[in-house]
């Protein structure tokens, strides 16, 4: 892999898991909707009986998919399994590039959060984004 597009996949992993678990952010209902669906049932803790394989199932999957860590991981091998596996498999010039755009679309808007949250911190002055 070369540096170039593991650095893509690396900025791209950042902007999908900050897009997935930004608080108030699009995806925050679906997010509590998984909290919920994953925690026990009333009956369960009500009661001494244990929770079923479903239960835990479902426990498992709500906690895989809105812990900032686990997603991360996530993120970053089906990124790999399907925008990178098949241009360095199968895919000739220029149909691995065009395949490629997603990627590069992704990393271009972290590197631009980035930029945008480093000149905030440093208090860049004449900055139309931050100064208004």
């Amino acid at each position: 892999m070369p540096i170039y597009d593991f650095v893509m996949l690396f900025l791209a992993s950042g902007a999908l898991v900050n897009a997935w678990m930004m608080k108030d952010g699009l995806f925050e209902g679906w997010r509590d909707s998984l909290l919920a669906w994953g925690e026990p049932r009333a009956e369960i803790e009500s009661s001494f009986s244990w929770p079923t394989l479903g239960d835990r199932w479902r426990w498992f999957w709500s906690k895989l998919l809105t812990c900032r860590v686990c997603v991360t991981y996530h993120v970053s091998f089906w990124l790999i399994t399907i925008f990178y596996l098949p241009r360095l498999l199968w895919l000739t010039a220029p149909w691995d590039v065009v395949l490629f755009i997603p990627v590069y679309a992704l990393a271009a808007t972290r590197l631009s959060l980035l930029i945008g949250a480093a000149v905030t911190a440093l208090g860049i002055e004449g900055d139309p984004e931050v100064d208004a």
